[in-house]
């Protein structure tokens, strides 16, 4: 996704199919179900990203910042962190 830039690294000697693998420096991830709570291991929830390179908010029609949530960037994407 454009707002979020790169996310995410695929090492060679890590390289899992199917997998994401590990983020990059200074981002962090988190997997939120449907109550806003973290995921358990396993459990599919919503992707939410915080980082250095990610802004605050989108611009909205009045030109105001409507703000991330605290939780991050909601992605829209579904994951699951595993073991």
């Amino acid at each position: 996704m454009s707002e979020a830039g790169g996310v995410f690294e695929n090492l060679p000697d890590k390289r899992k199919p199917g997998s994401v693998e590990t983020s990059f420096k200074h981002m962090e991830i988190c997997i939120l179900n449907e109550h806003g709570l973290e995921c358990h291991t396993g459990e599919d929830g919503e992707i939410f990203l915080k980082g250095k390179s990610l802004g605050i908010g989108y611009l909205n029609e009045q030109g105001a910042i409507d703000r991330y949530p605290d939780q991050g960037l909601p992605t829209g994407d579904l994951g699951y962190m595993d073991s």
